[in-house]
């Protein structure tokens, strides 16, 4: 009968495994995993300054643990920082951990709440349930059981404590107060792609809207959004939406009724479109086409991105008028109906609509009255 190693045995081989051998130069990891912690420092340090996450990382925990030299949490604190920053999700919960316990830095559940996100959107399953009890208990004025009960969800593969907090939720789910524009708390629309980390302070929300468009250059309109998103969770992180171009971003949350939303301010040092418009016209209406394209010009020039729909897109048929789907957006709607000639602003008509987003309106422009 074939026995296995023993304990000691496999320990002892694991530690040969990280050991460097003939030709093969020492690293902190192998070092580490040797327990010559005063020679991983050494080596990580070294590693650290070109730019090793994972040696910053392996610095973080020496200092944290107290590994080959006395416990140190500040130290502790700013090498997870420079690994959080860098993007390592471990660095990130461990940042956010320092931060709600105040340990290495002062206290702070705001930026707990920051850095929990930010590790939960890269798949961290204990930041995940962090935030489901930040939302479910109201910490750093994050109350949400809509957005506590998505988190949990997102933890519940990996931890089953967080089945038992939906259930939890589920037998208490009373709405939580008014809705609130949310607060972005962290926005990165660079070349490294998209994250956004905003916090639901009031309100039940159904979920969220997630908006990101192009600056324009002077001279120059709104293009196309570049992204519109709806989420249920409190973040948003996406790397194949990496752009060098100037982008701004808002979030929206969204009424459980299906009717109204409040949206936070546009991030990204420039204002955002002041609204989406869809002009919808019969192809075979010359007329019509031509009233469109020149309403559509009149919304660019006023910071409204438009967007024509012939009735092959649109099927409009009907009387000329402005439709909005969102109470919020019935300002807008009345606005538009004074750049159409044959339109007051009782033509402006709230319909409910799954197909309008918050912040976007439907224009029917016939070649005739009717």
């Amino acid at each position: 009968m074939t026995r296995g190693f023993g304990p000691l045995l496999r320990a002892s081989l694991l530690a040969l495994a990280f050991l460097p051998g003939p030709g093969r130069a020492q690293t902190g990891a192998s070092a580490y995993a040797a327990e010559d912690y005063a020679a991983a420092a050494e080596l990580w340090r070294a590693e650290a300054r070109d730019g090793s996450v994972e040696a910053m990382l392996g610095l973080a925990r020496l200092a944290d643990r107290g590994l080959g030299l006395p416990r140190d949490p500040e130290q502790a604190f700013d090498w997870y920082l420079r690994a959080a920053e860098a993007g390592s999700a471990e660095a990130q919960f461990n940042l956010g951990v320092l931060y709600d316990i105040g340990t290495g830095t002062a206290r702070d559940a705001g930026e707990a709440t920051l850095w929990y996100t930010r590790a939960a959107l890269r798949g961290n399953p204990q930041a995940q349930y962090n935030l489901g009890l930040i939302y479910s208990f109201g910490a750093a004025g994050a109350k949400s059981d809509a957005v506590a009960a998505a988190w949990f969800e997102a933890a519940a593969d990996e931890l089953p404590a967080a089945h038992d907090k939906l259930d939890e939720l589920s037998r208490d789910n009373a709405p939580s107060g008014d809705l609130t524009p949310p607060e972005l708390r962290f926005a990165d629309l660079g070349p490294e792609g998209l994250e956004l980390v905003w916090v639901d302070t009031g309100g039940s929300p159904s979920e969220f809207l997630v908006e990101i468009v192009d600056v324009p250059e002077p001279g120059e309109t709104f293009a196309a959004p570049r992204l519109l998103r709806r989420t249920s969770l409190s973040g948003l992180l996406d790397p194949s939406e990496a752009s060098g171009d100037l982008l701004v971003a808002r979030v929206s949350a969204l009424g459980t009724d299906g009717e109204s939303y409040a949206a936070s301010d546009w991030a990204g040092g420039a204002a955002g479109p002041a609204g989406r418009a869809r002009l919808q016209v019969d192809a075979g209406d010359a007329r019509a086409v031509r009233l469109a394209e020149l309403v559509a010009a009149d919304l660019a020039s006023g910071g409204i991105w438009a967007r024509i729909e012939t009735a092959d897109a649109a099927a409009p048929g009907g009387r000329s008028g402005v439709r909005y789907g969102w109470r919020e957006d019935a300002a807008l709607a009345r606005a538009v109906t004074t750049l159409i000639p044959v339109l007051t602003e009782a033509d402006a008509t709230f319909v409910p609509d799954a197909d309008l987003l918050p912040g976007e309106i439907a224009i029917r422009i016939a070649g005739s009255r009717s």
